[in-house]
């Protein structure tokens, strides 16, 4: 039977009313094949085109949505139809009255093709959501699945806050709270990601703090300024999860000292003391410090932030203490300075100075080693194809390609001669089957839970002094199931 008026504006509400009628009592599978709703169908994606009136427009999608995920054998050829609606940027979500109507639209552009605006509309429209908890998760999982770099998500939040702030009407404890109910969306989306991370990350994590707690500090709520901070220390620990190697870049951590400063003295210390995001980061840090005793490094920023996450430095130096019993390895001076939470002479810390840039250099020149093994596997197969066939049919190249080849093996043997000089060498080949280690290897998929065995893709640089090995670059791997 056709219920179903031409679904003018005002009928929109009544057409969305009806179409639920039709799922629950299931006559809508038999009207898909109708004339008359057919008809209805065609009218709902103009409207859906029509970028004149916004809410109709978005009362369309929904519709369409809802129909598409119902009816599954209709669902491609719907879609498909629904993308010029795409095109240009949608209508804010907050037009819609409805949690149910925002849901569908959100539901909808996880079948949206790729588009310059989507992205950004994603995580703006997942912050000014206010209570529909399932549209914002569809929101931002959507987000997740079409970046690829953490980094890029943050600087995509920094934006969206900046735009949220501007609305006056929202006092800054329902900001803190709405940033608490996306970070936390975020940080379970990410987890199951196949997310990298920049080597910059920890700084936009830190703008992304600034931005968002501008004018909050004086919240008298201070459960809820703590679960804030929280999500944005627990944000350090993914960036971590993502790429172990920024677990030993200071510049991961900076937020912490921000976060202090927008506490008051007394409320940091009680946060300190309450704080299971401050504990899983200050384990964090730990195994990085740890990591850079047993080769022999010091870093004083990075032992300042696990020192920042004690309420005194005296409190710090048991775990300090620990960290420098920990192996055998690591250099007498190096004990000392932890032993000492990091009090050290003039000397001394210029000496942990030169070790730390030593150690940013070594991994420049891992990555050179590397591009120069590839080279080199390139260059002795192609080396005499290219030859004969330059002979053959350009012969009057023949001196510039031996030159050319000549200068590359020059370069070759340069690189290979540094990475000597500083004790570097490549561990495993490609293709290799070896047990998992997430201090040795960086996983493509990003997900490490249950892995036992990788195969290596790119091999592992590691520095060897005498008996003592430390990982400098490590493997990029892929599990294997």
């Amino acid at each position: 039977m056709n219920n179903l008026k031409s679904p003018l504006s005002s009928d929109m509400k009544q057409l969305n009313e009806t179409i639920t009628r039709m799922i629950l009592d299931k006559s809508i599978f038999k009207a898909m094949d109708e004339p008359w709703f057919q008809e209805q169908i065609y009218q709902l994606f103009n409207i859906a085109f029509d970028n004149s009136h916004a809410k109709q427009k978005l009362m369309a999608i929904s519709a369409l949505s809802r129909i598409a995920f119902f009816v599954k054998a209709h669902r491609i050829s719907l879609f498909k139809r629904l993308q010029p609606a795409f095109k240009q940027p949608l209508p804010s979500l907050q037009n819609l009255n409805e949690a149910d109507h925002r849901l569908n639209v959100a539901k909808s552009l996880e079948c949206c093709e790729s588009n310059e605006w989507l992205c950004e509309y994603l995580i703006s429209e997942s912050f000014l959501e206010e209570r529909a908890e399932k549209t914002r998760e569809s929101l931002i999982n959507n987000l997740v699945q079409r970046t690829s770099d953490f980094k890029a998500v943050l600087e995509l939040s920094i934006t969206a806050v900046g735009n949220l702030r501007k609305n006056k009407s929202i006092t800054p404890d329902q900001l803190l709270k709405r940033y608490v109910l996306v970070f936390k969306l975020l940080r379970k989306a990410i987890a199951t990601g196949s997310h990298t991370a920049h080597d910059d990350s920890g700084l936009a994590l830190q703008k992304l703090f600034v931005t968002a707690a501008k004018g909050t500090s004086a919240t008298k709520d201070f459960k809820v300024k703590a679960a804030f901070a929280d999500e944005i220390i627990y944000l350090v620990h993914s960036l971590i999860q993502i790429r172990f190697s920024l677990a030993t870049e200071a510049n991961t951590y900076l937020v912490l000292q921000s976060i202090k400063t927008w506490f008051s003295k007394s409320e940091w210390l009680l946060f300190l003391s309450r704080s299971d995001s401050v504990k899983t980061v200050q384990s964090d840090l730990s195994e990085a410090v740890l990591i850079l005793a047993k080769q022999g490094l010091s870093d004083a920023e990075l032992l300042g932030f696990l020192v920042l996450t004690f309420a005194t430095k005296d409190k710090a130096k048991p775990l300090l203490t620990s960290i420098a019993d920990n192996s055998l390895t690591t250099p007498a001076n190096i004990k000392t300075w932890l032993k000492s939470v990091g009090r050290i002479t003039e000397s001394s810390e210029k000496a942990a100075r030169d070790d730390s840039s030593l150690l940013n250099a070594d991994q420049s020149i891992a990555l050179l080693l590397l591009e120069a093994t590839r080279l080199e596997s390139i260059l002795s197969t192609a080396e005499e194809n290219i030859s004969s066939a330059i002979e053959m049919f350009e012969p009057q190249l023949g001196d510039q390609t031996q030159t050319l080849f000549v200068r590359n093996r020059s370069i070759l043997n340069s690189v290979k001669s540094l990475a000597n000089k500083r004790s570097l060498q490549l561990s495993g080949n490609p293709g290799d089957i070896t047990d998992y280690s997430p201090l040795e290897h960086n996983l493509i998929s990003g997900k490490t839970m249950g892995v036992r065995k990788v195969r290596i893709v790119t091999p592992k640089v590691e520095r060897v002094i005498r008996d003592r090995v430390s990982t400098v670059l490590a493997a990029q791997v892929e599990a294997i199931e």
